[in-house]
């Protein structure tokens, strides 16, 4: 009776993905849940977080919207749209970790909500409920919309672009296209030419594999308008810039984080050859665990239709043009989630359930979910600062029991509840880690350690390396000397000032009358902070 009434239930269900709205309003609201939540709550430490935290922060305190700064110097890793979402958040709500971070949970709900509103026009409304559900369910995701970073823009820029491409595509409105070549060029403001490789060779092997790579059709593509436009809203900031910085920025910019990023390994990010197809299949878990087989499907069965090819195609496409660079990070594949997440969806929906064979899926995805709280318990038993937290791990217990949950719907037939047992584990699972795991590992950082170990600091200099983390929280620039001759000199006329460090540069500081304030290894990275301040009148010397 309990499994009649159940699969009654389902079938309601069903029927309203079909014949409401109701399901995109679900979607959105879920998301603006899942991304906002715990947006301010952790501090800005993180090394990009910071640095782009801080830059925007600069700018806007110099009233220079054009040459982005860090600690007063030019600082090359990125172009302009981040911080002007940033500069337009702090003028809003004031500077803080909620400021800095807002634009980009915004552009995460952008990025669902285009995400459902392709699949609901190509495909239907089933297909972008559950494209949105797997998509909403990856940990990976959430993580990068709750970052001060260029990446959630980026994302959207390109998802929505090859978006608008395609309804070009099958429908022909100049509408479309236009609109596809604007975010492009707002994706160059985001992170560069990469926007351009990523949406055109997306359209070009789409268009060869169709097999309608033809005169005519890259006629109707209007290339030199979608130049123009390019041009029109990202040349500008990039030509000022270049004038202002006396080509520094373009420089920096070009050569070290676009050539220098994709040629070589840069800042210890590299790995073996197929890194990046890694980083695909753990970004989408839980997911990824009945994604891979079904691509495996679809290709070797040519199950896939012509609307599933382009999914196929920016999916594939993305995962190996970032294959290919020698720089590899989890960031840099995200744009092809959206498109895999929908291609699971098309894969499944309408499918009748006996067509499921998922046995293996369940056993490996139940393991997985098994060892993760291991695994969270042991990272963080192994860090020093957060070792008496570990009980987090806690918190990654309902990952297994939504995989026992939603083997046992599978098992009674009931296959689209599992789907969702195993997401909403997922959901809870992220929300709870955005609203107290994540703050409370992140509050025990060094940089927050010796802030309120030294009263915040009225006066500061910084000796070779430090934190970054510092600088959104000081209210100036940080002077950073290099030897131990100045640092002498620059105590002796500053009698108050705390020294930033870090622990393997102690040794060429030489002999000063400092003593240690605060020390910490810094959560999941290699260096350690100190800070130190002037010894005391018969105080023990630390610092010989």
């Amino acid at each position: 009776m309990s499994k009649l009434y159940a699969q009654g239930w389902w079938q309601r269900l069903e029927n309203t993905l079909k014949h409401t709205n109701g399901a995109y309003g679900l979607v959105l609201a879920l998301a603006v849940l899942l991304f906002f939540i715990g947006l301010g709550s952790a501090p800005v430490y993180i090394l990009d977080e910071a640095k782009n935290a801080q830059c925007a922060r600069e700018m806007l305190l110099h009233h220079n919207y054009i040459v982005p700064t860090f600690n007063g110097e030019l600082r090359t890793d990125k172009p302009v749209f981040h911080y002007w979402m940033m500069i337009l958040a702090y003028n809003v709500f004031g500077i803080s970790p909620f400021s800095a971070r807002f634009f980009s949970a915004v552009a995460g709900v952008l990025l669902v909500g285009y995400t459902y509103r392709f699949a609901r026009v190509v495909y239907n409304k089933q297909t972008a409920f559950w494209g949105c559900i797997f998509l909403l369910s990856a940990l990976h995701l959430s993580l990068e919309m709750h970052f001060a970073v260029p990446d959630p823009y980026f994302i959207f820029f390109v998802v929505a672009a090859v978006f608008e491409y395609y309804f070009f595509y099958r429908g022909g409105k100049i509408n479309d296209l236009l609109l596809s070549y604007v975010w492009v060029a707002l994706g160059v403001l985001s992170k560069g030419p990469a926007a351009i490789l990523l949406v055109g060779g997306i359209i070009f092997f789409h268009l060869l594999l169709s097999k309608t790579f033809t005169w005519q059709r890259i006629k109707q593509l209007r290339l030199l308008l979608g130049i123009v436009i390019i041009l029109v809203i990202a040349a500008p900031w990039y030509l000022a810039v270049d004038y202002q910085t006396h080509g520094l920025w373009t420089k920096g910019f070009f050569l070290e984080h676009n050539v220098g990023r994709f040629t070589a390994v840069k800042e210890g990010h590299g790995g073996f050859f197929l890194l990046a197809v890694i980083f695909v299949i753990v970004g989408l878990l839980p997911f990824a665990v009945w994604l891979v087989p079904a691509l495996f499907t679809m290709v070797r069965r040519k199950t896939y239709n012509p609307d599933d090819l382009l999914l196929l195609v920016a999916a594939g496409f993305i995962t190996l043009f970032f294959t290919a660079s020698q720089t590899k990070l989890p960031n840099y594949t995200m744009p092809a989630y959206p498109f895999l997440a929908l291609l699971l969806a098309r894969h499944w929906v309408g499918q009748p359930a006996t067509q499921f064979k998922e046995k293996a899926q369940w056993i490996v995805y139940t393991v997985i979910m098994l060892l993760l709280p291991i695994a969270v318990y042991v990272a963080v038993a192994i860090e020093p600062a957060i070792q008496s937290l570990s009980a987090v791990a806690l918190l990654f217990l309902l990952l297994p029991i939504g995989a026992v949950v939603g083997g046992m719907l599978n098992k009674h037939g009931l296959v689209w509840g599992s789907r969702l047992a195993v997401a909403m584990s997922f959901w809870v699972t992220i929300l709870l880690f955005n609203l107290f795991a994540f703050p409370i590992i992140y509050s025990r950082n060094p940089v927050q350690q010796a802030l309120a170990a030294t009263g915040n600091m009225q006066q500061y200099v910084a000796f070779r390396s430090y934190n970054p983390g510092f600088n959104f929280y000081l209210p100036a620039a940080i002077p950073v000397l290099q030897d131990s001759i100045t640092l002498a000199k620059y105590l002796q006329q500053h009698p108050d000032a705390f020294v930033l460090t870090r622990r393997e540069d102690l040794p060429a500081m030489g002999k000063q009358p400092l003593t240690i304030v605060s020390e910490g290894k810094d959560i999941f990275e290699l260096p350690v902070t100190v800070v130190l301040r002037p010894a005391e009148t018969g105080e023990a010397i630390t610092i010989q």
